[in-house]
């Protein structure tokens, strides 16, 4: 009898020794994590270096009235997380491994803010134009398309010969520089298949190192990246259409004081020709408004 107790007390010590060894993971395709020791809360690196992919498409409208610009783009966040356990890549492998998109709900993620921003939508079908991977076998890079609609303050002193700077900057809301940096991985935009029918040519160009850096009073430095949109207004069809016109009114005009004075009629009609083209542009202009 006492031999069957010491044999029942080993067996049921084994048996606790192996559940003590069972781990609980979750897991996404052949990538998982430990949920006894992963805390979403925690950042994976300290400080937490953010790359930014930025991939505009198009620029869809520049709004004077309202100071806005928006464009659509690829926006990707990519991140180093070592708390990922996954199988090594093999020579000849694609680094970039596609995920079950939900996966990212388990994940520590990035507080991203985008600064001006008015409005932003992701496009959808049956579900969002968006994908999650692993990359080398412990980064996370999450992308998706969207359409962005973000503020811009336009100056108009030289217009039709204005030129409009518009910073274009994301970071981080509540993690200064010292545990998130920010910097783009990727800055592409192709002007050549732009909307015809914008009234701008744009330009994109890196953030300069002084615009880099937010100073939020008193609170801490945060750490920008992103891109200077250059918009410099086409202006010829403004110097044909408005201009020239316009200049062509004041020499007619001027002709009626080479009239001698006794010549009623002629005077009469050079200067009600003047103001009746001078209506005429005026109703077309409110129209177009």
């Amino acid at each position: 009898m006492c031999i069957i107790l010491i044999i029942l007390l080993v067996l049921n010590g084994l048996c606790g020794a192996q559940r003590n060894k069972t781990r609980n993971y979750k897991c996404a395709e052949q990538y998982c994590i430990d949920l006894d020791t992963y805390k979403k809360l925690d950042v994976p690196t300290d400080p937490v270096e953010v790359s930014i992919d930025l991939d505009v498409l198009q620029i869809l409208e520049v709004d004077d009235i309202k100071f806005t610009v928006s464009f659509s783009m690829y926006f990707g966040v990519r991140w180093l997380e070592p708390r990922i356990i996954g199988p090594p890549l093999k020579p000849g492998d694609n680094p970039y491994v596609p995920i079950d998109i939900k996966f990212i709900n388990e994940l520590w993620v990035p507080d991203v803010y985008v600064y001006f921003l008015k409005q932003i939508n992701v496009l959808t079908i049956f579900t969002k134009f968006a994908g999650l991977f692993v990359v080398n076998g412990n980064e996370i890079l999450y992308s998706q398309e969207t359409h962005i609609t973000f503020w811009c303050p336009m100056r108009f002193d030289n217009f039709p010969l204005d030129n409009q700077i518009c910073q274009f900057k994301v970071g981080s809301y509540a993690y200064d520089e010292t545990k998130m940096r920010f910097g783009a991985s990727l800055l592409s935009y192709d002007d050549s298949i732009r909307n015809t029918i914008l009234d701008y040519n744009v330009k994109l160009n890196p953030l300069k190192e002084e615009d880099s850096l937010f100073v939020w009073q008193s609170i801490g430095n945060y750490s920008l990246t992103g891109y200077e949109m250059v918009l410099k207004r086409n202006s010829l069809k403004y110097l044909v259409n408005y201009y020239l016109p316009s200049g062509l009114f004041v020499l007619v005009s001027w002709v009626s004081f080479l009239i001698p004075p006794e010549i009623v009629p002629g005077m009469l009609l050079c200067s009600t020709h003047s103001l009746f083209i001078f209506e005429s542009e005026s109703q077309h202009q409110t129209r177009r408004m």
